[in-house]
């Protein structure tokens, strides 16, 4: 059985690949996404932006998804560190902002970058939006996976123990 140990304690380093597969992802993201944002920018200064509202509220919404882009490529670095530090080298010293100490740490960002990300399409939706009821549904759509993802937070933090309640007690 001393080959099985060896086998699964081997098996760890399959974890690499997907160390840097996370982050060649943020790298890749990172590149491509400001490469982008420079093209934007060589054609605002090249051909102007009308200073109509529509124009101004395109432009944001362009500023916006540069944003929210750098953003997922910085949860896949966090994603990287995070794989690296919990199959690799547990020493590894990451930021104080991020506490990344168990696999449901790396679940916890990609729910919260999902969030945002649907946050951000709405706002999106949200600034191009012309009247009309069809950014209801999309709103709710939106509203009701958010929720779905904050209850599901909720409910393994209460299993586990970890979710702190910052209700204050009467003292009467």
């Amino acid at each position: 059985m001393l080959w099985v140990t060896k086998i699964i304690r081997s098996g760890r380093l399959f974890v690499i690949l997907g160390v840097c597969t996370s982050f060649i992802a943020a790298l890749v993201l990172s590149v491509v996404t400001f490469l982008s944002f420079l093209m934007k920018m060589y054609e605002f200064v090249h051909h102007g932006i009308a200073l109509d509202d529509d124009s101004i509220k395109e432009l944001a919404v362009s500023l916006m998804n540069y944003v929210d882009l750098f953003f997922i490529a910085t949860a896949f670095v966090l994603i990287s560190a995070g794989f690296y530090k919990l199959f690799i080298d547990e020493s590894l010293k990451l930021p104080a902002a991020i506490s990344i100490n168990s696999f449901d740490d790396l679940k916890k960002i990609l729910i919260r970058v999902a969030i945002v990300v649907l946050t951000i399409l709405f706002l999106e939706k949200a600034i191009r939006w012309q009247g009309g009821w069809e950014i209801t549904g999309f709103g709710f759509a939106c509203a009701f996976v958010i929720i779905a993802i904050t209850f599901n937070i909720r409910s393994s933090d209460d299993k586990t123990g970890t979710h702190k309640n910052n209700i204050r007690q009467d003292p009467s």
